[in-house]
């Protein structure tokens, strides 16, 4: 299937590499702002519906630490995401396998 397409399987260079993982970087840490705002909305609903009084943080209701540990886990594993399909899609090349042409 993918030789029908391309002639040799593409090459990792070192800065497409670094690219990759920068961009599952950034990726991992704007699904965990996405996450974050999610969190942020249920716990504002939920205070509104027991009548409480909300702590603001900074211009945010949920702790900064808590600010801070969903940014960096969001980081951490989006890097460790990146590394795992780097190693899968252009080391391994897991997806190739099996596609060599059968004479």
């Amino acid at each position: 299937m993918f030789q029908r397409f391309h002639r040799n399987p593409p090459v990792a260079s070192p800065l497409k590499h670094v690219v990759y993982l920068a961009a599952a970087t950034l990726l991992g840490l704007l699904l965990s702002l996405m996450l974050h705002a999610m969190i942020e909305m249920l716990f504002l609903k939920e205070m509104a519906r027991q009548g409480v009084s909300v702590v603001w943080f900074g211009g945010c209701a949920l702790p900064w630490a808590l600010q801070y540990l969903l940014s960096a886990s969001g980081m951490v594993i989006g890097f460790l995401l990146g590394s795992y399909w780097w190693r899968m899609i252009y080391v391994d090349k897991v997806w190739c396998q099996g596609t060599e042409k059968k004479n």
